[in-house]
């Protein structure tokens, strides 16, 4: 999915169906395609509104979705300044650290000051998602990538 981030910002209420479409296409293989399917929409759900909110006012937004074996890999190409790339290193780097579950937890219960990386946080603690963040060579612009399981964090059937 290639989008101007203009548009992808003005039409927010279509981010669902955006999240949506593209996560029934990759999850026709899957063992349970629906469920994964749901999973996949909340994870991609969770990712465009942090872009939503941190993003430069003029470029592309580019989202692919590669598959490897059990592993989906969703890479985000992001316009970004300064304020926004600082964002991305510090909420990456607080996902991916051994507090991701403390910070998260804090944050739903409101003890943390309220953070846009409350889905970040939320992708390592509970998906158990891989998250990071790489510069481009094109001109502002960084890459989030993620890589997530998620047949794997599958709860077993009663």
């Amino acid at each position: 999915m290639n989008v101007e981030i203009g548009g992808f910002a003005a039409h927010w209420r279509h981010c669902d169906q955006m999240a949506n479409y593209l996560s029934r296409a990759v999850s026709l293989e899957r063992t349970d395609s629906f469920f994964y399917s749901n999973l996949l929409s909340t994870v991609l759900n969770e990712l465009f509104e942090i872009v939503f909110y941190q993003h430069q006012s003029a470029g592309q937004l580019l989202c692919s979705i590669l598959r490897d074996g059990p592993v989906d890999r969703i890479e985000l190409n992001i316009p970004v300044g300064k304020t926004q790339t600082e964002f991305y290193q510090s909420s990456v780097a607080d996902a991916q650290s051994l507090r991701a579950g403390e910070l998260y937890t804090r944050s739903l219960l409101g003890e943390a000051g309220a953070s846009g990386a409350v889905g970040l946080l939320e992708l390592a603690s509970d998906y158990g998602a891989k998250i990071w963040v790489d510069s481009l060579d094109t001109p502002n612009q960084l890459r989030l990538t993620v890589d997530i399981s998620l047949e794997e964090n599958r709860s077993p059937s009663v």
